[in-house]
Parts: structure tokens; sequence; C-alpha cells
């Protein structure tokens, strides 16, 4: 671990050249090597991720192993497994899935939400490789999710998730959402498997035609009544998608689970949402919107009448 560390210090000190030839620098998507070492050595400093992974996998010292062997990217192509004391299994293939995996599995960006059933019912639009599946499942067993997931190797790795934990009650879509379901292209992203997106701007100039659906058609093609969590990481288009909720499907959708944006975008959505009648928080920089429970606003009218 000695030489780990000294290794990633001067790979952190060299990798400020990288400026130097004019190359994009973008801290929040992990996408050069400044960015990547800079998280590695916080993640090797802190004690407390430590136990962490102690608490969720089989042998913490493969997180850093792996991330070691996947830093630099081709320097090992191979696939490589994290082990979670539960039993379940996470195919690693690239630096990007270890930083999601931290994001969903240690730090928890996902758990603002807890459900009051054993069986709630969920849509998931981004599915990327499916370790939010993995985590719902985990803690729900019961959980239906409908999971929708554009591009292709990342749609057969969230299918490689479902199959390898015995996954059920979950259904993979293999569709952007968007604004309109007249298809899309997806620009993809030269570095960052989970940077594709429906947006030049946010990727990059390639591009493949894919199709699309939006939460309206989702809730009736699918036979949806109700849904208790509709969660959004789709690169840019959480703004577009949650434009489209009229008064009357938001009542089907009790709680919200996206990332914010542009700051205007943010600013603009919570106000949109608010009028709809959710409740936003902010959890560990995601935004939580929340729609008051008929039972809940039942009881409150109740107790203001005693």
């Amino acid at each position: 671990m000695v030489v780990f560390n000294r290794y990633l210090t001067w790979m952190y000190r060299n990798t400020h050249s990288l400026t130097t030839l004019n190359i994009k620098i973008t801290i929040q998507k992990g996408l050069n090597m400044n960015f990547r070492a800079i998280w590695t050595i916080n993640r090797i400093r802190s004690i407390r991720e430590y136990y962490h992974h102690r608490k969720t996998l089989t042998n913490p010292w493969r997180f850093y192993l792996i991330v070691f062997l996947k830093i630099i990217p081709k320097l090992y192509t191979r696939p490589l497994n994290l082990n979670l004391r539960n039993g379940s299994h996470i195919v690693i293939r690239d630096f990007m899935s270890m930083y999601i995996y931290h994001e969903i599995f240690i730090i928890g960006c996902y758990d603002a939400k807890s459900f009051e059933i054993d069986n709630p019912t969920i849509i998931e639009v981004g599915a990327n490789t499916g370790l939010f599946v993995l985590r719902i499942k985990n803690n729900y067993p019961a959980a239906k999710i409908i999971s929708f997931e554009p591009h292709p190797d990342n749609y057969l790795s969230l299918l490689e998730t479902i199959k390898i934990n015995n996954l059920n009650n979950i259904f993979p879509i293999k569709k952007a959402v968007s604004h309109d379901s007249n298809g899309s292209k997806l620009f993809i992203h030269p570095k960052n498997m989970g940077g594709h997106s429906l947006y030049k701007e946010q990727a990059g100039d390639k591009y493949i035609s894919i199709e699309t659906t939006t939460v309206e058609s989702i809730f009736s093609d699918y036979n949806i009544e109700s849904c208790d969590l509709l969660k959004l990481d789709c690169e840019g288009s959480e703004y577009n998608i949650l434009k489209t909720l009229t008064p009357t499907l938001s009542k089907k959708i009790h709680s919200i689970i996206y990332e914010p944006t542009h700051r205007k975008c943010h600013i603009d959505l919570t106000d949109f949402l608010n009028k709809l009648g959710y409740t936003i928080k902010m959890h560990k920089g995601l935004v939580v919107a929340m729609m008051p429970q008929k039972d809940t606003q039942d009881n409150k009218s109740k107790e203001e009448s005693i």
C-alpha cells in the first residue's frame, strides 16, 4: 500500500501537465487521470470508507486492487468481480464502474428514499450496468423495477447483472426515456461509460440511433397504476423528461430522485415540481422530490380538526 500511495501521488503531481495539451478537464465525471488520481487517493486515505467496504464486500482490499488496475485506461481490460457479503456480484469493466459502485453502495446516494411497503414499483431512467437495480433488490427483494438503458454495451451489462445475481421482477428495456417517442441520437462519450447522452455537448460527436419513449407511455405500456419512485440519471435529459409531467401523471409518482444539471434548469425544475405538489430536498448531491401521500394528508387534517 505504501508503494501504491507513492505511485498515485506521483501520478497526481504529473497529470497537471495534461492541461498544457489542451485536454478538457472535467472533474465531475472522472474523465481524466487528474480526477482519477485525486479520487483514488481520497479513497485510500479514508479509514471510514475502508470500514464501509468491510461491511459491504467479502474482501475489502479487492476494491483497492481493482481501482489500481482500472485507473489507467487499457492497463487491464479484463472484467473483474466485486463480491458482496450478501452473496451478490458486481462485474467491473472500467474505472467508472468503481466510481458508480462507490456512489451507490458506499456513499448511498440513492438511499434517501425508504419505502413503507416491501414491493415498491420503481421506474429507472438510465440503468447503466444495473448497480442501482442490484442495490434496490438487495434492500427490497420483492421490488418491481422497469429499467431503461439505450446504450447496447451497457444494456448487455445490465442483463448480466440481473442474470448473475438471479434477480427477478426486473424489466430491462433497451430504450431511452425522453420528452417524445420519435427516436433520437445517443451521443457516445469516448471515456465515460456513464456519460452517453441525448445531447452532443454532454458527450461527443459520435452517435447511434436509438428508440425513445415517454414517462406517460411507460405507465400505459406496462400497466402501471402508481410508481413509488422515478429515478433519473440520464446525462442532461432530466429537465425535459420531468417537464412533461402533468398534474394527473404526477399524482401517480410518489417520489422522484434525479441528478441536477445546470443551475438555471435546477431552479426552474424545482419551481415546476413544487407547483405540482412535490416537496424538494437535497441528498448527497441528488435532488429528491416527494409527493405528500393521501394518508399523511388525511392524518394531518384530522390532527388540525382536533
